[in-house]
């Protein structure tokens, strides 16, 4: 039997003017927790409040509810009160958390009751579950002690062995996920704006980090905050966005808004720092990357005055300085996996971003992102169907059915197009041979150096920009063929389509993804260069040879040395390429023989 009972109160304080930074106002203590009981029923409450992410509809969850333990703010008016509802597997976690205190307090007699532990879930769970939306990731800020600390007494008090049976026996369709799983520490890195020191720990199937309340200290002569336990207050104001600085108190129940302006900026669907954005900026740079982000992830507008500090020269210059290149691959990464990449590539463009964050540090050379926009915004209109009148949908559709297979493909798509400004300077001032042999191409550079790419996408940005010129020639050779009613045979076509792919390897559609950008950015009109693709694309299909990377010769090395009668050596690379040749050309031939006689009918091009 399910207990309905009333909805939680969220408390926050009065909304300061756009320009007012909050107000800090001493804590007050409502209740101790001697009054405190968090073993109460779960009960099923509506969801409502605030509005959630479009096209997600509010879902039903379950909600512990337990007598107020401590709250710092007052009411204000003019904000929605949201009801926040767990999940029966977060309030297990709940629950063990708030056990793990208890456990604390008993073992430590002289413990302070005051100001006492207590435990919030903070930051981005909050906001996405005022939204409706469900993660796995939850962060615990810890008031009174460190999480490591926490983290070895949770471990401690579940290997009392009937601690962990408890658990099994009053939620037994949740012992199977595993209880807990390893504790890592993860330590600080100032030097490169790191400043937290997180403890990550994996239980009942949340990834969950601990890490105390904090309050950063920074001066004009260090880059590096002096960082000490604060306040509930301190921790959210110090945060980089008033959404992201909601709290859950894991002992009343409710949603906590320090900052004052928290939940009326979710309704008002506004992204800006809880203090003086200059400062915020200034202090980690790398709050400037998670605005975009958040902004795109949650289709908001970011405050004016807030943009106007994330481009100035001073704050990027600290951003080039002062953030490590990993984790500035890290937030791109998010971004182009996210719900809106157009809309953070975007306003990275807006806010003349580009060469602060996609820099190559090996080069002095300006980059020119005019023609930008017109490479992500046909991006976008391919992968979501979205509305670009140059270019039919089913022509977009058309293309996206045969280039985008997963989300993956789709991930790379979007940093080829973030990159495409790189690329084309590639393109207007190409190396020279000399060049070419000693280094990479640019946004393969960018890619590698300046956001720590992996290995596989870095070597598809260097097939695709160097190849580029290629794909370019055969297109436009095969397509005016076709055009100009050339006569061309059919395996001739066969070959130099099946060529070109063998040569541009196993990702030759996003190779393909590149060559439509560049096209379009020199001024090209969408709409032609994606028929000519296409054209290419539909032949391929019709031909079977979309997989013909993947083709698995009717003779190997083994066989061609012996029918030759001859040693290895490098002459073999160029027979076995012949017998291959031979049989894309020859498409009912499944007989090696053939294969064999035209290596051997071809000698004289061995080298």
């Amino acid at each position: 039997m399910r207990l309905f009972l009333r909805p939680l109160e969220i408390l926050c304080r009065r909304t300061p003017r756009a320009r007012q930074q909050p107000n800090l106002k001493p804590i007050r203590r409502l209740a101790n927790l001697n009054r405190f009981n968090h073993r109460q029923q779960a009960a099923v409450l509506p969801m409502s409040g605030l509005s959630g992410e479009a096209g997600r509809p509010n879902k039903r969850r379950r909600i512990v509810e337990s007598a107020v333990y401590e709250s710092t703010m007052t009411r204000r008016a003019g904000v929605k009160i949201p009801q926040v509802q767990l999940s029966s597997e977060e309030a297990l976690l709940r629950t063990l958390l708030l056990d793990t205190v208890e456990y604390i307090r008993r073992k430590n007699n002289d413990y302070p009751k005051e100001p006492g532990l207590v435990l919030r879930f903070t930051g981005g769970w909050v906001r996405d579950k005022v939204l409706g939306v469900d993660s796995q990731d939850i962060d615990v800020g810890i008031s009174t002690m460190t999480g490591y600390d926490f983290g070895l007494a949770l471990k401690e008090y579940l290997d009392i062995p009937e601690n962990l049976e408890k658990y099994k026996a009053h939620y037994p369709e949740h012992a199977l996920k595993g209880v807990i799983g390893g504790l890592h520490k993860i330590a600080a890195n100032p030097e490169k704006s790191k400043h937290l020191e997180t403890t990550t720990i994996r239980v009942f199937g949340f990834d969950v980090d601990l890490v105390n309340l904090r309050k950063e200290t920074y001066t004009d002569t260090s880059r590096n905050p002096q960082v000490e336990f604060g306040t509930a207050e301190e921790d959210a104001l110090r945060r980089d966005a008033t959404v992201n600085a909601l709290f859950y108190n894991l002992h009343t129940g409710e949603v906590e808004d320090f900052t004052g302006t928290g939940l009326a900026d979710m309704e008002a669907k506004l992204i800006r720092t809880p203090l003086a954005p200059y400062q915020t900026f200034k202090d980690d740079p790398l709050r400037v990357l998670r605005l975009i982000r958040f902004a795109s992830r949650l289709g908001y507008t970011i405050d004016p005055n807030t943009e106007e500090s994330m481009c100035d020269d001073d704050i990027k210059h600290s951003l080039r300085l002062k953030i490590s290149q990993e984790r500035i691959g890290i937030e791109i990464e998010k971004m182009l996996r996210g719900p809106d990449p157009l809309a953070a590539l975007t306003i990275i463009n807006r806010l003349g971003l580009y060469d602060t964050i996609f820099s190559d540090h090996l080069s002095a050379t300006d980059v020119d992102t005019s023609s930008w926009p017109v490479a992500y915004t046909l991006l976008n209109s391919i992968l979501d169907e979205t509305d670009y009148p140059e270019v039919p949908l089913e022509l977009r559709k058309a293309i996206k059915s045969f280039l985008i297979r997963d989300k993956d493909e789709k991930y790379r798509s979007w940093m080829i197009a973030a990159l495409s400004p790189w690329a084309m300077v590639d393109v207007k001032q190409p190396l020279t041979e000399e060049e070419a042999r000693k280094m990479v191409p640019r946004p393969t550079r960018v890619a590698r150096d300046g956001l720590r790419c992996e290995k596989k996408l870095t070597t598809l940005l260097s097939v695709a920009v160097t190849r580029y010129g290629l794909i370019s020639d055969v297109k436009t050779a095969y397509v005016s063929e076709r055009s100009d009613n050339t006569n061309t045979t059919l395996s001739d076509d066969r070959w130099k389509l099946a060529k070109l792919l063998r040569t541009l390897g196993a990702d030759w559609r996003l190779c393909f993804i590149q060559a439509i950008l560049l096209d379009v950015m020199q001024g090209k009109a969408a709409q032609a260069v994606l028929n000519d693709y296409l054209e290419i694309l539909k032949f391929l299909e019709q031909e079977n040879l979309l997989e013909v990377t993947n083709l698995k010769p009717l003779v190997n090395g083994r066989d061609m040395i012996k029918a030759l009668n001859s040693k290895a050596g490098a002459w073999l690379t160029t027979a076995l390429e012949i017998a291959v040749e031979w049989q894309i050309r020859n498409p009912g031939r499944t007989d090696a023989e053939g294969a064999i006689e035209e290596a051997i009918r071809r000698k004289d091009e061995y080298q």
